[in-house]
């Protein structure tokens, strides 16, 4: 499965979105308060319930006949937090197992389902001043990334970021795995990454500082077209989150300086 001629070969490819948030405003589902939606794996009804909200999208996505990425819960499954919380699971390698058994329930069209390896960042996706710096980053993250990639994810995820540096170290981790990924940032009503960059300036240099690799997904970047309440916005690359409560408001992207912006949308 290549998820690099995957992108080349369609114009639209769906993506889960707000798995948490949908958990969390269900009603039914009590996230774990540091590991959120990671846990569900491993008991009822967290575990029908997340199976039941991934089967959705990907329904849709086979409706519809277009390729779809649904990535692991492990938003906050890192070696900190799992150490912190005492487990002797081994989270980010059963997440993956929990999506690929979902992926072979679709058969022949399985092969149009892409499973990403997903990871956040340390501390608040609110707060950029609580980012670390590239050295850090790059440090801290590493472990959960090389557990995910040692399971067979088809890609990499750093999503809802809200500040360069620490975007840069995951970066230098990822492709030290030699995966292809996606750097996601938390983005404000000015299309801004949270810690006052903008989107142009941080793929400006080398595609915001990121080491090249083989079949990067972030540095081929495409302008996408977000539903916002009845409206379509184009927003710019890899979009990931806005602020709660506030609005997106469109201004002008320099054409040409990318292909793809997978992005997801939390109204």
């Amino acid at each position: 499965m290549d998820i690099q001629r995957t992108l080349d070969d369609h114009n639209l490819i769906l993506m889960e979105a707000a798995v948490i948030e949908s958990l969390r405003r269900s009603g039914k589902i009590v996230l774990h308060p540091h590991l959120e939606n990671a846990l569900l794996l491993y008991g009822e009804p967290g575990r029908t319930s997340l199976k039941t909200l991934y089967q959705r999208y990907i329904g849709v996505a086979h409706d519809h006949d277009v390729p779809m990425i649904i990535c692991t819960p492990t938003w906050r499954a890192n070696e900190q937090r799992l150490s912190n919380a005492n487990l002797s699971e081994n989270v980010n390698s059963d997440a993956v197992k929990f999506l690929k058994e979902i992926r072979e329930t679709w058969g022949t069209w399985s092969s149009n389902i892409f499973i990403g390896g997903l990871v956040g960042c340390k501390n608040d996706s609110y707060k950029p001043h609580e980012g670390l710096s590239t050295d850090e980053a790059k440090t801290f993250h590493s472990w959960q990334i090389n557990q995910l990639a040692g399971t067979g994810v088809d890609f990499l995820l750093g999503i809802t970021l809200p500040a360069l540096p620490e975007a840069q170290g995951i970066a230098l981790a990822m492709s030290e795995t030699r995966l292809p990924y996606i750097i996601s940032f938390v983005i404000n009503k000015e299309s801004n990454i949270l810690d006052g960059t903008s989107l142009e300036r941080s793929f400006q240099e080398n595609r915001c500082g990121l080491p090249e690799a083989p079949s990067r997904l972030h540095d081929q970047l495409r302008l996408p077209v977000i539903s916002q309440r009845g409206r379509t916005t184009p927003i710019g690359p890899v979009p990931n989150h806005r602020l709660p409560g506030k609005c997106l408001v469109a201004r002008p992207l320099k054409p040409g300086w990318f292909r793809y912006a997978p992005g997801k949308c939390h109204i």
